[in-house]
């Protein structure tokens, strides 16, 4: 996921630097989205799922749960981002990566089933809150990045 996720940070300036049609630039934007949805939503809940397992009927079906309505919250959340990103320098809600960094970050001490449940409706709701948070430049995106290299560099040294 850290991969991924440093990968999306710098995929729009690579693309940048070809000339585009505006249907290419337009086409780009979507396939972004969509590669985030799965890298960002469902690789997230997958992974989760193989860590933590509930132990009860219950339990599981709660899980279940916050894995649909966090998934849910990110393809939602990519799709009002395709429409509102050239609205101004910040973003709304808190972006799909940045909430795939908690959850790898979190598999870092292999979450019990109540924990992870927790951590998906967090990121859930953060994604959807309507708030605005500036986009990183500088300082805040070598330290968004330096996150997705130290998680890169854990998930290394651990395997």
């Amino acid at each position: 996921m850290a991969v991924a996720v440093i990968a999306d940070t710098f995929d729009g300036l690579f693309a940048r630097l070809f000339d585009r049609t505006g249907f290419q630039s337009a086409f780009g934007v979507q396939l972004d989205s969509l590669t985030d949805a799965v890298t960002c939503g469902f690789v997230p809940v997958i992974v989760l799922a193989s860590d933590s397992t509930p132990v009860t009927l219950a339990a599981a079906l709660t899980w279940w749960g916050c894995a649909f309505l966090y998934t849910f919250a990110a393809i939602t959340r990519l799709g009002y981002y395709n429409l509102t990103h050239d609205n101004g320098p910040w973003f709304i809600g808190l972006p799909a990566p940045c909430c795939a960094l908690v959850i790898s970050t979190s598999l870092l001490w292999s979450p019990h089933a109540l924990a992870a449940s927790l951590i998906l409706i967090f990121c859930a709701v953060a994604m959807l809150t309507p708030i605005r948070l500036p986009r990183p430049r500088a300082l805040g995106l070598i330290a968004f990045v330096g996150w997705a290299l130290l998680l890169v560099v854990l998930y290394g040294l651990a395997s």
